[in-house]
């Protein structure tokens, strides 16, 4: 009897942990948020994941059209913001599926730091997910569809790696990794630039405007720099270590009509500094394994690796001088510089080492690939 009742003050001793715990159907799961800065005041939106669309079920289908829930609130902080929507939203807010934080240019203007702040000291919130910045409208983004009506959580921006294989574009920035070069005085923060895209995919003959990366932000610390294109940093997209796939298109000469393909594949990119004439100058070695595609055929081998590198080297120094141009060391020279060459650093040598910098101061190694059934090249 005496064990009964021990086993009996256990179970309820257990059971009594659950007393708090609340239902997953019962919590509002939010997986973006937007932060916009405007009328001397934070604009805060909570994209919240919708459960009906996460799988299929008995007597439904992902081909069904799902709404995106959207909290809005606005305050002095975006604490005050946020306590806005927890008002509105009836149920309690989860965060622990937070995969996209959104941020106007605005407000990575003129109130990063007390963004950074906010997240940073926010212990609801997971830092895992990743950064962008935009110019648009951030409800017309956080409320864009899928194609196929699959949930969010699994596009583009929430998945940033998943379509790098495909096509690589700017290396994603994790929100936690801003956090971090936030605070490194050589640390250059690289935020993602969305724009809407009416022009790509289709329902039927119906625009289904999607979110597109169309170039970035650019942050020293707190302070911005200005943005780019992302046609002005082809250069950096397609050979940063970052980058996992890409195309380059190049014509064997003048009267050819018809490019060569070529796919580059894990490109590394390594500084290193050298003495010259008794001054010392950065140096960028990009080292890449390619697949001669369509065009190569027939062609002397030694005259498209030729191309190629004179093609790599041109859009990689495009990509430094658009950086350049706003002060921007998009390949990190300073940090490697701080980091391994310190007695440099300390000198102020940076600045014109970096003015000093030409085309002729980067390498291509090159390491072919092989493809199906053959190999071009030496």
């Amino acid at each position: 009897m005496r064990r009964k009742k021990f086993v009996l003050l256990f179970a309820i001793l257990l059971l009594s942990g659950c007393g708090h715990m609340v239902e997953i159907q019962y919590q509002a799961y939010a997986v973006g948020i937007g932060v916009d800065y405007k009328e001397e005041k934070f604009h805060v939106y909570l994209q919240f994941m919708d459960f009906s669309n996460l799988a299929k079920t008995e007597g439904s289908s992902i081909n069904i059209e799902k709404p995106v829930w959207i909290g809005a609130g606005k305050g002095n902080t975006i604490d005050e913001a946020l306590i806005d929507i927890y008002k509105g939203m009836q149920i309690k807010v989860n965060y622990d599926q937070m995969q996209i934080f959104l941020f106007s240019k605005n407000a990575i203007d003129h109130k990063l730091n007390d963004i950074i702040e906010s997240l940073d000291t926010n212990f609801n919130f997971r830092l895992s997910g990743y950064v962008y910045g935009t110019e648009e409208n951030l409800q017309e983004i956080l409320t864009s569809k899928m194609p196929f009506y699959y949930p969010y959580i699994t596009s583009h921006l929430a998945q940033p790696l998943d379509t790098h294989s495909l096509a690589s574009d700017l290396p994603p920035l994790e929100t936690e990794e801003m956090i971090i070069r936030s605070t490194e005085k050589t640390k250059m923060l690289i935020i993602p630039k969305v724009v809407m895209n009416k022009n790509i995919i289709h329902k039927d003959t119906h625009i289904l405007p999607v979110p597109v990366i169309k170039g970035a932000y650019f942050n020293r610390g707190y302070d911005y720099l200005g943005s780019i294109n992302k046609e002005d940093l082809t250069g950096y997209i397609k050979f940063n270590s970052n980058s996992e796939r890409s195309l380059i298109h190049l014509y064997y000469d003048e009267s050819d009509s018809t490019p060569i393909s070529i796919e580059v594949r894990d490109p590394k990119d390594k500084k290193s500094v050298k003495k010259e004439d008794g001054q010392e100058r950065y140096q960028l070695t990009i080292k890449v394994s390619v697949i001669l595609r369509e065009g190569a055929e027939n062609r002397d081998p030694l005259k498209v690796e030729k191309r190629f590198i004179e093609e790599v080297k041109k859009d990689v120094m495009a990509s430094i001088n658009k950086a350049k141009n706003i002060g921007a060391d998009i390949y990190q020279f300073e940090d490697y510089l701080y980091r391994h060459e310190h007695k440099l650093w300390e000198e102020n040598k940076h600045d014109s080492m970096l003015e000093a910098f030409t085309i002729d101061d980067i390498t291509v190694d090159i390491t072919y690939v092989k493809s199906i059934s053959k190999i071009y090249g030496k």
